[in-house]
């Protein structure tokens, strides 16, 4: 009996002492968890109340010095620029220097609020202004202009984060521009952008310039894309607000597949383009085709007019 009791105790300690050490062992784990490192935030007024906005994009080298203030860059090393813009405008120009210019309109005197640009690797990373600072209902904002060098034609890549923002791009030569806001329109006016995106809470989205790809997503606004016989797919997304799309008379074809399934008022569709086919085959969706069909269009709308003009 003496035995069968020192038997069920040591068991008892064998399997309270496993416990003890799977817990320790977790709470061991959980305290070695990495943390994520310094990265860069601020508060900023949105609909009435305040959001905090992060990006993990400068997580990967805080220790990283910025530069304060405008400046020009030796573009030979760089193929990628990122903006982190809170409110104001952006102007992207090609110009005939032989480097990439960046300058600020701002009111600020203290070396706090001015951007700050530095270079990862082939990334040229640009700022609103120093990591934590506060951002005022009452600023009004700040304007860049971003000056790209013409011998660097189709080079670039180019991808904005910002809040509050109107981003003019004008006679310029990129590979790919990628555009995230929260309020603001993108105007996209000549040149060529081989990949374009586009995508905003509120605001309009223009372009007339040669592209082979589009893809904008915007909930409340309007869209009016003017394309060439170079544009092979584009893809539009508005909830609320028009969609134009202009095409040259003499273009091959289209396809556009129109998507209601967001439906939450009225929404019609036209082509000015005759002898264009139409077609009802699926619930919420739409059919428009004309000639070789060469050029691919997925427009998805809750509310509003989708026209299909000649330009």
């Amino acid at each position: 009996m003496k035995k069968w009791i020192i038997i069920k105790l040591t068991s008892l300690f064998l399997v309270l002492f496993l416990l003890v050490g799977m817990m320790i062992g977790m709470l061991n784990n959980g305290s070695s968890l990495e943390t994520s490192s310094d990265y860069y935030g601020y508060s900023v007024p949105y609909n009435g109340a305040y959001e905090y906005v992060n990006d993990s994009y400068y997580t990967s080298s805080p220790d990283e010095p910025y530069i304060i203030g405008g400046g020009t860059i030796d573009s030979k090393s760089i193929t990628d620029i990122y903006i982190d813009w809170i409110n104001g405008n952006i102007d992207i120009l090609e110009t005939d220097d032989t480097a990439i210019s960046i300058n600020e309109d701002n009111g600020h005197n203290s070396d706090s609020y001015k951007l700050r640009y530095r270079i990862i690797n082939n990334t040229l990373e640009i700022r609103y202004m120093e990591e934590y600072m506060p951002y005022s209902t009452s600023d009004s904002g700040k304007k860049l202009t971003i000056n790209l060098p013409e011998k660097e034609k189709g080079k670039f890549k180019i991808k904005t984060n910002t809040v509050k923002s109107d981003i003019l791009v004008r006679d310029v030569t990129i590979d790919e521009l990628t555009a995230a806001n929260k309020t603001g329109n993108l105007i996209v006016n000549n040149g060529k952008i081989y990949n374009l995106n586009y995508t905003a809470d509120e605001g309009s989205f223009y372009t007339n310039c040669t592209s082979n790809s589009i893809s904008v997503d915007v909930h409340r606004g309007a869209i009016d894309c003017t394309l060439d016989t170079s544009s092979k797919n584009v893809d539009l997304t508005l909830y609320d607000g028009n969609i134009n799309v202009r095409l040259p008379k003499d273009i091959p074809g289209y396809l556009a597949i129109l998507d209601f399934s967001q439906l939450h008022g009225s929404v019609g569709h036209f082509s000015e383009f005759e002898n264009a086919a139409e077609e009802n085959e699926y619930d919420y969706k739409d059919i428009l085709r004309y000639g070789d069909e060469s050029l691919y269009i997925n427009a998805a709308m809750g509310f509003g007019d989708f026209r299909i003009l000649k330009k």
